[in-house]
């Protein structure tokens, strides 16, 4: 049986939910929850909601799919503890040093991997399940087929959005919102850039294109899709919403319920969409367009909404049926009860459902012989009867009460309170919510209080210069200038091998530069031929030492051609294979040589991070300069423009043009087919020099995209003086340039 599950941004949200049919609930609370504008939970509030959730047979999971700073980190434990303790299900994840916590001290506790980690493929299915996710939330950019290639070769369970909003980048790969105002995606905090207008501008595009809104996605609905989805296999149907109204989750809930039963009771052959089910859905805080997402297509300008997307808005008289109908609390289980009262014995009580399935009975205190006032039949089983905010609800009570007995009322309200309290939780545990009443020992092995003195050596500014290449003509001068490291595009090795190989056969003092490949942005089950000869040639080709990988996928491609490799071959985690805290360190210590420190950390949070990591002996990188990837798409504006022709862009010229008429590049990268969008200027942090000699980092890195061969050899030439301690003239870097979050960071 498929899991329903709803979203719920409040307490109304959640019933609303819970009374529609959901399966499992998600919501978020005051911390680490990827939708830090809605109302979100309370800690009592998440208590109660798994204590009803529970009755009813629904299941709740916790958001913690942020990812959490140094200073941050250490309170996980104290903020999920009460959760755990009350028995929650599973919590949703991005931050490997989360998940690391979670392993360490919540051993037996679910946890799911977010759609915001980017896994795209078996690869990263594998990785997760290696490391004991026992779920995956795929990138929302999958087809069904890719999802069941996932199904039949890792033994995980798969969750799918099957609607509501969806992102144009690829979740967890996104900086636009973050680069562009400080509100970062990865904390929960998007200003939705991708909703705004801009002009698309290419080679073969007027400049004076009509504005448009060409990274806007439809909202997805897969109504008429349910029968494909739930025969591709995936475990859990995940509505989108935590940011709508509690009308919305109960509305939305309902409809898909529905055609869920509907399909289990009649098959393909008896599964209809009637047209008021999808009207209602438009109603519903809905965009004026739908689409059903990537489960057929790799791309499409029919998923894009191109004109203003606006909202239908919510039906006021829906809303108030919905609310009517669903936000409130949920039937009571009806119970039988039976009350015992005699003279010198105990009180006793015994509560037991209609079925008689489960009984439960309690002990008191003895029955005194009453002085004044004996208690009443009546008084007895008004206080018996009366079980006001429990999940409980007297069907029926009997009461033998001895003549002249007296029992005190709190004794008589103590004995039910126990009595109901061990119903309640027997009742969960015959729904397969086993109580858990003991805090695990798990111990964590980084300690934020104890940090040690950094060898004051290791704070010599020899820091070596690494560079990144995606031409020909910027690898062949950045060769002459001999780089600690030079990092290979990809896609470059494997067309131009052969000529690379001559020209690498030819530099003289490449004993002193080591390289290595760096891998595209996402791997995809497309790519599979792709990587299969890039693995075949770093096997015959000795002098590639190592590579760049970008997501958990590519990690764990990595990892496995590393065994096959016989030269020295080296791993490193670019700034999207987050490492914003040491406990993600620690769990991808065992995969990666080295790391780069991420772009959305200011000074202080990265020099901090960098000498923690320096203690776990292992290095780090930092962009000095280069252009940020502010998002990563699988769609394509050429292809939305109607312009696409199967052909590489390298220029500048291909670009979208804000209402401030600020240029963001645009790489179209046929080879596996997404689009790359780059902030409006490069980075440059020549200007930071001073802070930059106190951090421990080892490397400072240089990514050159779109500069030609002599823009490169100036701008390496100059980064090289500074390290070397001299003060060139003028800096090469373009006039407009931005220090990223260095100096702002982020909330």
């Amino acid at each position: 049986m498929v899991e329903l599950l709803a979203p719920a941004g409040s307490y109304d949200s959640f019933l609303g939910a819970l009374n529609a049919g959901a399966d499992a609930i998600y919501l978020g609370g005051e911390k680490y929850s990827a939708r830090a504008y809605a109302d979100n939970f309370t800690t009592e509030q998440i208590l109660k909601a798994i204590g009803v959730a529970h009755i009813h047979n629904c299941k709740v999971y916790l958001t913690l799919n942020t990812l959490l700073k140094e200073s941050e980190i250490e309170d996980v434990v104290d903020y999920v503890k009460p959760f755990y303790l009350a028995g929650l299900d599973g919590v949703i994840v991005q931050d490997l040093g989360v998940v690391h916590i979670l392993h360490t001290v919540f051993s037996d506790m679910e946890i799911h991997a977010s759609t915001q980690m980017t896994i795209t493929g078996v690869d990263g299915a594998l990785f997760a399940h290696n490391y004991g996710f026992s779920r995956v939330v795929p990138a929302r950019e999958l087809s069904l087929l890719e999802i069941r290639t996932i199904k039949e070769q890792v033994p995980v369970e798969i969750e799918c959005f099957i609607h509501g909003a969806m992102c144009y980048g690829y979740s967890g790969q996104c900086l636009f919102s973050s680069i562009l105002g400080g509100r970062s995606g990865n904390r929960g905090r998007c200003a939705g850039p991708c909703r705004l207008p801009y002009r698309v501008q290419g080679p073969d595009i007027e400049n004076n294109a009509q504005e448009a809104y060409p990274i806007s996605m439809k909202d997805m609905c897969v109504l008429y899709k349910l029968p494909e989805l739930i025969e591709t296999g995936i475990d859990s149907f995940k509505i989108e919403g935590r940011m709508k109204s509690p009308a919305y989750a109960a509305g939305v809930t309902a409809l898909y319920r529905k055609y869920i039963d509907l399909y289990m009771r009649e098959g393909k052959t008896g599964y209809r969409v009637e047209q008021k089910d999808i009207d209602t859905l438009m109603h519903l805080y809905i965009r004026s367009e739908i689409s059903d997402g990537y489960y057929d297509r790799h791309n499409s300008e029919k998923m894009i909404t191109l004109e203003k997307p606006s909202y239908l808005g919510t039906d006021d008289r829906l809303a108030e049926r919905l609310i009517a109908g669903y936000v409130k609390e949920p039937e009571k289980i009806p119970v039988k009860m039976s009350v015992f009262l005699q003279i010198n014995k105990p009180m006793r009580l015994t509560i037991e459902d209609l079925s008689g399935a489960i009984q439960i009975a309690r002990e008191g205190p003895l029955v005194q012989e009453a002085k004044q006032r004996p208690v009443a039949r009546d008084q007895v089983i008004a206080v018996f009867g009366q079980l006001g905010n429990t999940e409980l609800h007297c069907a029926k009570i009997s009461a033998s009460v001895e003549e002249g007995c007296f029992a005190p009322v709190g004794q008589l309200k103590e004995l039910r309170r126990l009595c109901v309290q061990e119903f309640e939780k027997a009742w969960c545990v015959r729904n397969g919510f086993p109580e858990r009443n003991l805090f695990p020992e798990g111990r964590l092995i980084y300690d934020h209080t104890k940090k040690e003195k950094t060898d004051q050596k290791k704070k010599s500014f020899d820091k070596k210069l690494h560079v990144s290449c995606k031409t020909m003509e910027q690898l062949e001068v950045l060769l002459h200038q001999s780089p600690a490291r030079v990092y290979i595009d990809s896609d470059l090795w494997m067309h131009h091998s052969d000529r690379i190989d001559a020209l690498l056969s030819k530099e003289t003092a490449l004993q002193d530069t080591q390289i290595m490949l760096m891998l595209p942005y996402v791997k995809r089950l497309r790519d599979d031929s792709y990587f299969g000869k890039l693995a075949k040639k770093l096997r015959e080709k000795q002098y590639v030492h190592g590579m760049l990988v970008r997501t958990i996928d590519e990690l764990q491609f990595a990892w496995e051609l590393k065994k096959q490799m016989k030269q020295p071959f080296s791993i490193v985690g670019d700034s999207s294979l987050y490492v914003m805290n040491p406990y993600s360190a620690l769990l991808l210590r065992e995969y990666v040589e080295e790391y780069t420190l991420p772009l959305e950390l200011n000074y202080q949070e990265l020099r901090s991070l960098s000498d923690t990591l320096t203690k776990y002996d292992r290095p780090q990188s930092i962009v000095v300069y280069g252009w940020i990837p502010m998002l990563i798409s699988a769609n394509c504006i050429r292809k939305t423009s109607g312009h696409c022709d199967h052909k590489e862009y390298l220029s500048k010229a291909q670009a979208l043009e804000d209402r401030y008429q600020k240029k963001f590049p645009v790489y179209n990268n046929c080879e596996h087919c997404y689009n790359v969008i780059y902030n409006s200027v490069p980075l440059s942090l020549h200007t930071k020099w001073k802070q930059l000699k106190k951090m421990n980092a080892a490397f400072l890195r240089l990514d050159f995209v779109y500069e030609s061969g002599m823009e490169c050899e100036r701008i390496y030439q100059y980064y090289l003086a500074k390290r070397l301690g001299m003060e060139p003239e003028q800096c090469p870097v373009a006039e407009e340039y931005t220090t990223g979050h260095f100096t702002r960071g982020i909330l």
